[in-house]
C-alpha cells in the first residue's frame, strides 16, 4: 500500500462530500452505462483475491474475474468467469477495489464503500453475517473513506480524517480491537493515535502506516509477521521495532510483511520458508532484516497460504524483480524454477509499472503497464488472470473480455 495518492484522494473525497450527499441503494447504487470493454481503457485499480481479480476502470466502473465462490464476482456470477464483467450497478464514480479471499469491496468517490460475497465473519460490514450477491454498504465508517484493503477474510479503510476502521474476521486478533470478537461493521483499530496514511493485510495480522512514516502492526505473530521481536499475539496495534523511519511504503501477504523507507532501502520480517526475505536465511525472521534491494520504489507481496510468499519491488524505473515462491508461475519471470533467492524481472511488462496487486492468500499477482493496460501472471485454474482461459502463465498477459450488462 502507498500513501503518496492520498492527499489528492482527501481533496477530492472532502470536496464532493461537502456537495452532495449519496442517495445511492445496496443493489443498484450508481446510474447504469452503455456496456464498454475494459480493454478500451486505462485501469486505475487492480486487486487480487485468493481465486478472483477485480479492477476499477478509468470511467469509474468495477470489473471482476474468476473464481464466483459465494457471489464474489457480483450478482448472478456464474462459477467462475475466465474474463472480466463489470459488476452489475457498479457502473461508474469507483476509485479503489479490494479483494480477500471469497468477498469484495469497492470505494465510491463519495467515500461510501460497498462489499459483496461471502460474509461469514462480517466482512461486508453491512451489519450482518449473511453473504450477499448485490454491492451492500458498509455501516460504522466516521466521515466516509479515501482508501480500502482487505485480508483474507477482513476488511479495512482509512477515513477522510486519516482514522484506521477494520470489520470482518478477528480470530488472531487481526482488527485490532482489543479482542477476539469478530466485527459485522466497521470498527476503529486501538492502539493508533496518529493520523494513518497506509494499510497492509496478511492472512491474519495487519500492519498500517502513519503519516510520521511509523509502521505498527496487531494480529497473529507466530512466524514474527508483527516485527515487534517475538512471537506473540497482539490484540492492538504495536510498533514495529529496529525499523528505519520514516516509512513510505508498506505490503504484507501470509505470514509476511515488509516495508520501504524513504531512502529506498526495503526491509521484510515475518515467516520466511522460501528463503525470500535474506538469501542467507532459511529461518523465521523475528525482526526486519534488509533484503539487498536499494532504490525501491514501489512493493508488492502474495503468498500460498501463510508462510511461503513472493515479494515484488518496483525500482526508480519502474521495473519490477520478484523473488521467493514461484509456485505456478508466481514470479512472472518466465521461468520455471520452484524459488529463487535473487530477484528476477518479471518477463516482458518493461519500465513504468504504474500499479502492483498481490493477494494475502493467492498465487497469481497483476499489474498497471505504462500504458494503463492489466496484465496478470500465476495460477490461473478458475480464469482469475482474466485472458479468456484457464492456461496458468509464468509471464504477464493482457486481461482482457468484454462486459454483459445484465
Amino acid at each position: 500500500m502507498v500513501k503518496d495518492a492520498l492527499p489528492t484522494l482527501r481533496v477530492l473525497v472532502g470536496a464532493l462530500m461537502a456537495l452532495c450527499a449519496s442517495n445511492a441503494t445496496a443493489t443498484e447504487p450508481f446510474a447504469a452505462r452503455a456496456a464498454d470493454s475494459i480493454l478500451s481503457q486505462q485501469v486505475v485499480s487492480v486487486a487480487v483475491g485468493s481465486n478472483h481479480s477485480c479492477a476499477v476502470s478509468q470511467s469509474g466502473g468495477v470489473w471482476c474475474w474468476g473464481f464466483g465462490e459465494a457471489a464474489a464476482l457480483g450478482p448472478d456470477d456464474p462459477q467462475y468467469l475466465a474474463s472480466p464483467r463489470r459488476v452489475p450497478g457498479m457502473s461508474e464514480g469507483f476509485l479503489r477495489v479490494a479483494t480477500g479471499n471469497s468477498h469484495s469491496c469497492a470505494l465510491h468517490q463519495t467515500g461510501q464503500v460497498f462489499c459483496w460475497g461471502y460474509n461469514g465473519h462480517g466482512q461486508l460490514g453491512d451489519g450482518s453475517e449473511i453473504a450477499s450477491s448485490a454491492p451492500v454498504a458498509v455501516r460504522g465508517l466516521q466521515g466516509g473513506a479515501i482508501s480500502i484493503a482487505a485480508g483474507g477474510n477482513q476488511t479495512c479503510a482509512i477515513t477522510f480524517n486519516s482514522q484506521l476502521y477494520c470489520w470482518g474476521s478477528n480470530l488472531f486478533g487481526q482488527l485490532g480491537t482489543g479482542d477476539l470478537v469478530n466485527r459485522n461493521r466497521a470498527t476503529r483499530v486501538s492502539g493508533i493515535d496518529a493520523p494513518v496514511d497506509a494499510v497492509a493485510m496478511g492472512l491474519y495480522h495487519s500492519c498500517a502506516l502513519t503519516r510520521a512514516g511509523q509502521v505498527s502492526c496487531w494480529g497473529e505473530n507466530a512466524h514474527g509477521q508483527l516485527g515487534d521481536g517475538s512471537t506473540v499475539r497482539r490484540l492492538r496495534a504495536t510498533i514495529v521495532s529496529r525499523l528505519a523511519t520514516p516509512v513510505d511504503r508498506i505490503a504484507a501477504a501470509g505470514s509476511s510483511s515488509c516495508a520501504v523507507t524513504n531512502t529506498g532501502r526495503a526491509y521484510c520480517w515475518g515467516a520466511n520458508g522460501a528463503g525470500q526475505l535474506d538469501a542467507n536465511l532459511s529461518r523465521l525472521v523475528l525482526r526486519p532484516e534488509f533484503t539487498g534491494v536499494r532504490g525501491v520504489r514501489g512493493l508488492m507481496m502474495h503468498s500460498q497460504g501463510g508462510s511461503l510468499a513472493t515479494i515484488c519491488v518496483q525500482d526508480a524505473r519502474g521495473r519490477v524483480f520478484c523473488w521467493g515462491d514461484n509456485t505456478d508461475g508466481a514470479l512472472g519471470a518466465g521461468t520455471d524454477t520452484i524459488l529463487s533467492f535473487d530477484p528476477l524481472p518479471i518477463a516482458g511488462l518493461g519500465g513504468g509499472v504504474r500499479a502492483l496487486a498481490g493477494a494475502a492468500r493467492g498465487l497469481h499477482a497483476c499489474a498497471v503497464d505504462r500504458r494503463g493496460r492489466l496484465q496478470c501472471w500465476g495460477r490461473n485454474v478458475y480464469g482469475t488472470l482474466g485472458d479468456g482461459t484457464t492456461v496458468q502463465r509464468s509471464r504477464p498477459v493482457l486481461v482482457q473480455g468484454r462486459l454483459h450488462i445484465r
